[in-house]
Order: structure tokens, then sequence, then C-alpha cells
């Protein structure tokens, strides 16, 4: 009997119902948004076995693909001076295209070594069906977006698909099939009244035309930006600022141009054949700013926004400097993050919360200063009395599939990561439990976790869906984290009650912030162990208090808040002496 490899989730191509127990899954990443089950019924069939049998494994192959993203970097910028004429400095091309040629690589590495270590364990390369997209044209490829790498299965059946015509397999039956874009495994991340706030935020912003140009970092809301401007240069509105886009007709020609011989294996080989198929119609252009000087742009993020980094290059170009800033608690933190790389490797120096090395970045690269958003939280919430003894367990989830090499949640770990949630709950004493709210990740990816969980405990949980979660913390007498991200280290800067449970195998951290959790852990403020977690919140319950203002809880949280949480009072005036030491 022929076995069958399912790549994706996609309907069109899903086994009939009496097939499906002789079909090997390529990952659990299949069961979600499907109409014949549900996301956490995967561990009942046959799933491909991962090449990535640990966080650890994701560190090295990190390195190796940023090792070759450093060299495909400059032969694609003097390609692409070469294609639009023009002669940009490398720094220009390096801003503009590293952050999609990171997510890029590493979404065929992750989708290449799967089909490889899967077609490498095969016994005797007994032969295996694939169904996999015929050819698209050049027309649907410019419709791929890399954010639908996440959770699409469409769009990730198009690049498996590409990836499996380009290697020869000892056990792979290609068989090549049309299909209709499926749009039902879309998950919109963002609800439309956050889109209208955040085009109107940023048009607001675009007003301020000063030397220095606060961008968006994290926190600082657009009267901050205003406020900050005006006492740096009063006549921010008065100045000129203007970007100005050169694009040439893309053409198939055009694209056949981007040819690409630098590869040694053959994964390198596949990203240099698919590369200029899957290039965004905006990188194959150029963007020159003219208007004031702008001497220092501050910017976090927009990694996969291309034509804002074209802009930020172009300041870049004229002889402007990009200061980074963090804007979330992985920073610093994670053993590896290719998010974090990036913007570290393409920003001047990047300003965080108290760290000093990550990554292999030293401190020169990296400035202190208090976080603008921590710092108003505490500000209006530290030391404030909570009367009640209500819980809140804000947990997370991540993404469908694997789509950036970072040491937070395999695809795979999903199943045991829930099965966490479910055993903490279940060791809660039931008169905790009559106050114990549930807080899911602000959206579900296709898994249905709400009501697995509901049907595994055997009651349904009382939710906390929408809102603001950091502006929800002060109604909850403690909290309870099961990830180590930003909403722990806030709740810890506003010294409330809480504690942080998860599995390091789920998200690996660097040695050094390993050993500094191993602080928190001393006084029960961090846990390994679901059950012990919730032992300890039934011990503690009844007066969270003692326990929380004892002198060594207190003294840890204080260590940890300076390192990874940095806060002040006086944060306005630090971020303004600091950009006018600048300039």
């Amino acid at each position: 009997m022929v076995k069958e490899l399912v790549l994706t989730g996609i309907k069109d191509l899903w086994p009939k119902p009496e097939d499906e127990k002789r079909c090997i899954f390529l990952g659990p990443w299949c069961f979600t948004n499907n109409p014949a089950h549900q996301f956490f019924e995967y561990p009942q069939y046959e799933i491909a076995q991962t090449p990535w049998d640990s966080l650890s494994d994701i560190v090295q192959q990190e390195k190796i693909i940023n090792k070759f993203i450093d060299k495909l970097i400059p032969i694609l910028s003097n390609k692409l001076d070469e294609l639009l004429d023009v002669e940009m400095r490398d720094a220009y091309w390096r801003y503009a295209t590293s952050g999609w040629i990171a997510h890029f690589v590493a979404a065929i590495c992750d989708r290449y070594s799967r089909l490889k270590y899967f077609d490498d364990k095969r016994e005797n390369f007994s032969k295996v069906k694939v169904k996999i997209l015929g050819s698209l044209t050049l027309s649907e490829y410019e419709k791929i977006n890399l954010f639908d790498l996440y959770h699409d299965h469409y769009a990730n059946l198009i690049l498996m698909s590409d990836i499996l015509r380009h290697e020869n397999w000892k056990s792979l039956n290609l068989v090549e099939t049309k299909i209709e874009k499926d749009n039902s495994t879309k998950c919109n991340t963002i609800s439309w009244h956050r889109k209208i706030l955040k085009s109107i935020y940023y048009g607001s912003e675009r007003l301020i035309k000063s030397q220095t140009c606060l961008g968006n970092v994290y926190g600082l809301s657009l009267w901050d930006n205003i406020r900050l401007a005006l006492l740096i240069d009063p006549f921010v509105f008065l100045k000129k600022r203007k970007f100005i886009f050169k694009k040439n007709n893309i053409s198939s020609d055009i694209r056949s141009k981007l040819k690409f011989d630098c590869y040694e294996n053959n994964l390198e080989k596949i990203v240099c054949n698919l590369l200029p198929k899957y290039i965004p119609d905006n990188l194959l252009s150029v963007c020159r700013y003219t208007g004031n000087k702008i001497k220092i742009f501050f910017s976090f993020g927009s990694l996969y926004d291309i034509d804002e980094r074209h802009k930020l290059a172009a300041i870049l170009a004229s002889g402007g400097k990009i200061m980074g800033a963090q804007h979330g608690g992985i920073y610093g933190q994670l053993a590896t993050s290719q998010y974090s790389r990036v913007e570290y490797d393409t920003c001047h120096q990047f300003i965080n919360w108290g760290w000093s090395t990550h990554l292999g970045y030293q401190s020169s690269k990296f400035i202190n200063l208090p976080s603008p958003l921590i710092s108003k939280l505490v500000k209006k919430y530290k030391n404030r009395t909570i009367k009640n003894s209500c819980l809140l367990y804000v947990t997370s989830i991540g993404e469908t599939y694997f789509s950036r090499f970072t040491t937070s949640l395999l695809p795979e770990q999903k199943f045991n990561y829930v099965e966490r949630k479910i055993l903490f709950i279940k060791f809660l004493e039931n008169h905790i439990l009559n106050k114990f709210t549930y807080r899911p990740y602000f959206y579900d990816p296709g898994n249905n976790e709400i009501e697995f969980i509901q049907n595994q405990i055997g009651f349904n949980l009382k939710l906390l869906l929408g809102g603001n979660i950091y502006k929800l913390m002060h109604k909850y007498k403690i909290i309870i984290f099961d990830h180590p991200f930003t909403g722990y280290l806030i709740r810890l800067a506003v010294n409330m009650p809480m504690v942080l449970c998860y599995d390091r195998n789920h998200f690996l951290m660097s040695e050094e912030a390993d050993q500094d959790m191993n602080e928190l852990r001393k006084v029960n403020v961090v846990f390994d162990d679901p059950k012990d977690a919730a032992a300890h919140i039934n011990k503690v319950h009844s007066n969270i208090d003692l326990w929380w203002s004892s002198q060594q809880v207190q003294d840890a949280i204080k260590i940890h808040v300076r390192k990874y949480a940095l806060n002040s009072s006086r944060w306005f005036e630090d971020w303004k002496n600091f950009i006018r030491g600048m300039i």
C-alpha cells in the first residue's frame, strides 16, 4: 500500500476519511482550521519526525543560515544596484532587504529540512505519494505575503511545492495538481478598528519633521512624540521631508536577471533558485530622501513593511543614523531570535530595558533607557492595593507554522504546552477556581484551544477576551503567566503578585537570562512544573501579600526589573537628555 505525505491542511487535498490512517502528516499544522478534525487530535495520527529535536537545534541552525544570509545580501545589493541603475550604499540594501531575506531563508530552511529529514529516514526508501501544486504564473507569486507563511495553508503549499520540485528525492513521488486558493485558513490578527487607529497614528507622526524622528517607539504616544520633538526642535512642523520612490515595471525579464550562484549546498541552491520568484515587487525599487537633515531616527519592528524599511534605508543613505528600540520581553533573554538579530545588525545602536549583551552583540551596541510603556504603567499602578482575591491566567499559543528561527515553542510542542495549562488548572483548589479567569492568546490560529481545554477539565472557563491586558492587570490579586515575555516583566515592575510557570524546553533562554530566572525560582516567583506552581498558589492564596512582600522576594524582583524592565519616574527627561546628547 502506497502511503501519502500530506503537506498542509488545505481542504481540497485532504485525504478521504478511509484513507487518513495510511497518510503521514508533515506537521501538526495540517490539523489547523481543519473541517474534519480538531487541532489537538493530531497526536492520534502519524506525524513526520521533526529535524528539530530541541530548541538547541534551532540555535545551531540559525547560526548556519545567518552566515548564508550575510553572504547573500551583498550579492543581492549589487544586483539590485545594477537592475535599478543606481549606486546605493551597502547599508541601504542591508537595511531594506534584511528583514524579508531572513524570514524567506528561514521559511525555506524549515520546510526543506523537514522534507529532507523525512526522505532520509524512510526505510528502504519506499515510495510515498505527495500532492503538490503545479507551477504558478508570475502574477500568482506576486500575491504571496511572507506573513502568510505563519498560518496560511495555500501559501505554504506553494512554497513546499517549489522546494519539492528543486530536489531529487529518494522516496517521494510528486503528483502535480491544480486547486483554487482557499482563504478560509487566513487569520486576521489585527482588527479593523486597530488598523484605522494605527494608520491615524503613523499618519499624524509623519507631520513631525524634526532632525531627530522618534518613529514608533514602544510606549510613546503621539503626544509624547510631539512634546519631545518640540523641545528638541521648535520648528518641527515647518520643515520639509520627502521620500521619492524609483520603481521599475516588474516583468519576468527583470526577474530573470536576478540569478544567484553563491550556494554551497542544496538548501542554499534552492534559496537562490526561488528568490527571484518570491522577491516582492516593492523590493525591486529604491527610495531617496530629500528635505531637512534627519540625524537620528528611532524605530522598532517594521521588519516586513518593505516600504517603511526603504524609507529608513534612505535616511541611512543620506547620512542619518537608525536607532533601534526594544518593544517586547524576548530581547536580551531568548537563546536566539532572528527578529532581534536583524534589528541589532541593521541599527546604529539599540535602546533596551537594562541588559547589556545578547546573541553575541556586546554592550557597545546597546543603550539602557527606561521603557516609556513600563514607566507609565508603574506610575499608574505600582503598589496599588487590590482588595479582591481574583486570579488571572495569561497564556499564549504560538503560530501555526514555524517561520522564523527563534527559541520559543515549536509546532510539535503545542500539545504538551496546552497539557501543561490543563495540569495547572486541575491542580488548583476549587475555592480558587471560583475566582479564576483565563486569558487566551489574542487570536486563535485555528487550534480551538479553549474548547479543547474545557473538554479536558470538565467545566467552562471564565474568559477574559479583548482589551489591553496591560491596562487590566490591576484588577487581579495575582496573575499567572505561562510564557516569559512582556507581560510578566510589566507585572514585576508594577510590583503586583505574579507567578511565571514555563517549560525551559519550550522557551529556551540564553545562559545568562536563565541564571537570572533562577534567582526568581528561589523565591517561588518562577516555576518549571505547573503542579508546583498550582501548589504554591493554593498555599499562598489566603495571604498573598505575606509571601510577596517578603524581603527575599522583593530583593529578587528589584534585581530582575533593573535588568529586564528598566523604568523611571523621570523617563521623559532621560529620553530628552539622551536625544539632545546624540545631536
